[in-house]
């Protein structure tokens, strides 16, 4: 008997684990897979995870991955609402078959956008469509993710226009030097965040603490300017800023 005239199958659409439209369209492929040379068994196969991919689009999933991110073995049990004993029945015979190597071995799966209804990129199970949309989705993110061709001009402005908007804070830095006092190391860890510093092996921290030492106002510590130069700091919110202003699409 074939899987969905059981009673098993019976249940789960009773139950609504599954949908009809999930079991017509494993209906659909298990019938195909036959036309197409599977045996009984593949074509089984085939219609329960094409059962699978179906419920999971329905439940707002666009493919199947056939391992988690932990790289264990999809439930494909589970995944079509079976638990307990009704699961134990199928589970380990399914947990033991090469999923990859049927998929990889059946004219109705296809890798490269051939017509056939089923695409494998080898670890993940789409509808045609699906996967074509995720193509062109992919494809225009991508082009729209390059960098914009800037001259030399407009590259001198934009890096100008950052520095002025992102300028060192040294009117906060110096209130809070002044908060309380400070050992050398406390002061140290506090110039380092204040100036976003990330090398700060390579900073000459005598000579910077003495101008700190010595600075009367704000305006004295100026003089960090040349003794933490911008090379040895970096300010994330201005490369954000950066990356936002010469690409047209960016993820911040």
């Amino acid at each position: 008997m074939m899987f969905w005239d059981s009673e098993v199958a019976k249940r789960l659409l009773a139950q609504g684990a599954l949908r009809p439209l999930d079991v017509q369209f494993a209906r659909f492929i298990g019938k195909q897979a036959v036309l197409a040379g599977h045996n009984a068994a593949e074509s089984e196969l085939l219609s329960v995870l094409s059962a699978a991919l179906s419920a999971e689009l329905g439940r707002g999933h666009i493919c199947l991955p056939l391992c988690d991110a932990q790289s264990n073995r999809c439930d494909l049990a589970a995944l079509i609402g079976l638990y307990g004993e009704a699961s134990l029945q199928h589970s380990e015979r399914w947990l033991a078959v090469d999923w990859q190597a049927l998929l990889q071995a059946s004219p109705l799966v296809g890798q490269q956008g051939e017509a056939v209804p089923l695409m494998f990129d080898g670890a993940r199970l789409y509808l045609h469509r699906y996967w074509h949309y995720e193509k062109q989705l992919a494809a225009r993110l991508t082009e729209l993710a390059a960098p914009q061709r800037l001259s030399p001009a407009e590259l001198a402005n934009l890096r100008e226009r950052l520095n002025t908007l992102f300028a060192r804070d040294y009117l906060g830095l110096w209130q809070a030097l002044q908060q309380k006092p400070l050992s050398s190391v406390e002061r140290i860890q506090l110039l380092n965040d204040r100036l976003d510093v990330v090398e700060s092996d390579a900073l000459d921290w005598p000579a910077i603490e003495a101008v700190v030492e010595k600075a009367q106002r704000a305006a004295d510590l100026q003089a960090l300017e040349q003794l933490i130069p911008l090379t040895h700091c970096l300010n994330w919110q201005k490369v954000a800023a950066a990356v936002a202003l010469t690409r047209r699409f960016a993820v911040i």
